[in-house]
């Protein structure tokens, strides 16, 4: 049987100008790291990255004011940190795409 796996979830909201910079910090750190605009044309950006340990928050907070300011720029949001409890993210997935007819295909997951 598999042991439960928990995550580390890490998310900062940046400008635009500096949403490489916290990318590539973040492959450093996550195993997983995504980027989302937070609205249309906002300009601003959410970071997010997934560790398979508890950061070390204090210093992940120098890492991103440090990586923001190496493109004269700020962080929009302080670094949040959270523990994400196991998962089944493959059914978590599914139930966002529900089962779908498309002419004469039926597609479903």
């Amino acid at each position: 049987m598999n042991e439960p796996v928990f995550l580390w979830r890490l998310e900062v909201t940046v400008p635009a100008t500096a949403q490489e910079a916290l990318i590539e910090l973040f492959d450093q750190h996550c195993l997983v790291v995504s980027s989302f605009e937070t609205e249309e044309d906002s300009g601003e950006w959410r970071i997010e990255g997934f560790c398979g340990a508890e950061p070390d928050r204090p210093l992940m907070q120098r890492e991103v004011e440090k990586a923001c300011s190496t493109v004269s720029t700020a962080p929009l949001s302080g670094l949040r940190c959270e523990l994400v409890p196991p998962t089944d993210w493959l059914a978590e997935n599914m139930m966002d795409f529900p089962p779908t007819r498309v002419g004469r295909f039926f597609i479903h997951g």
